[in-house]
């Protein structure tokens, strides 16, 4: 992703901490910006192959003393939202957001829940570290505004949804706290109250409080089946499985099924392991080393050593859709994915 190049204005600072006015909100691209009588901010926008609507708030003082930006969103469809965070002359940070159709979600992002983008055209961050006073600017947009130029079979396979048209995403309670968020001790984001997962091949994921592991899950619902698959990916932060020697996963499904885990490093090199699951919404605990991932079939070096300080991203994969000529639905619950 190009630089935003947003013009930078001062928001006002109370005690060291940025409070936001809706004025204070800009766009780039075909977005409309309007204030319903309800409050919330309205932008409609277009997801085309050509252009790519942003909505941003500069940050000229940074987050000031703050540690955690809370916001809520809402959106005409089931939407993946990619938040940025852009330095001054550094890097961009991203972090991802699945958005429940008509539903108004609440998000709390903190440092922690960043992680570089390294892209060709991404910037260079010097220390690889965010520096949340160092901020210019946070935005948001839709992903489907980069899936929807690619029309690849892989694409289509995995983002069958990214269509273009008309769309609109809402805003409210956007607030700035000093507050120390709670710690992410897992890989899975169950920290907070958002579902920080890419969906693929048409799945729906959201964040339960209840599910059949006895707690906070992340709940995805997809059909497989005629070549459709379902899955999710998540970005790390750089080094977040460093001297590690396993990932350790509570799962359950509907269905019996088999499951891939991935690991993908900064060259696109890629290992993975499967793991099989009952049916009937049962628990099962697995503790995988990591000394016994083998290369993936995708995987642009199938030689390539992996090397965990590099791991830049993790995903789940049913890839059961494309053998079986069959269409189902399915649910799997997942929680405590951590590293050992």
């Amino acid at each position: 992703m190009k630089p935003l190049f947003f013009a930078l204005a001062a928001l006002a600072m109370a005690d060291g901490i940025p409070t936001v006015e809706p004025g204070d909100w800009v766009v780039h691209g075909d977005v409309k910006k309007t204030i319903p009588e309800s409050g919330e901010l309205k932008f409609d926008y277009k997801v085309e192959p050509d252009t790519l609507g942003v909505i941003a708030l500069p940050l000229a003082g940074g987050f000031g003393d703050a540690k955690t930006l809370k916001l809520e969103v809402k959106a005409d469809g089931n939407r993946s939202v990619v938040l940025v965070l852009e330095e001054q002359q550094r890097g961009r940070w991203n972090a991802l957001v699945a958005r429940p159709k008509d539903r108004w979600q609440k998000i709390e992002v903190a440092e922690s829940d960043f992680s570089l983008s390294v892209g060709a055209d991404d910037p260079k961050d010097a220390n690889n570290k965010l520096d949340l006073p160092k901020v210019q600017s946070f935005a948001l947009f839709d992903l489907d505004g980069f899936f929807v130029k690619d029309k690849s079979p892989v694409a289509q396979l995995f983002f069958p949804d990214a269509i273009a048209g008309p769309r609109t995403l809402s805003i409210r309670n956007v607030k700035f706290s000093e507050a120390a968020p709670a710690v992410v001790a897992g890989l899975d984001g169950l920290a907070r109250p958002q579902a920080s997962w890419l969906p693929v091949g048409g799945l729906r994921v959201k964040k339960v409080e209840t599910s059949p592991l006895e707690g906070a899950a992340l709940e995805a619902k997809y059909r497989s089946g005629a070549m459709r698959v379902g899955g999710l990916m998540r970005p790390l932060v750089p080094g977040a499985l460093a001297g590690k020697k396993a990932l350790m996963l509570n799962v359950a499904s509907e269905k019996a099924t088999s499951l891939r885990l991935q690991l993908e490093d900064d060259r696109g090199a890629k290992w993975d392991v499967g793991i099989d699951v009952p049916g009937e919404k049962k628990k099962k605990t697995i503790r995988l080393a990591l000394a016994d991932w083998q290369a993936s079939q995708d995987s642009k070096d199938p030689d390539a050593k992996m090397d965990l300080a590099r791991i830049k991203q993790i995903a789940l994969i049913d890839p059961s859709g494309l053998t079986s000529e069959t269409l189902s639905e399915n649910t799997v619950w997942l929680s405590g994915l951590t590293a050992q």
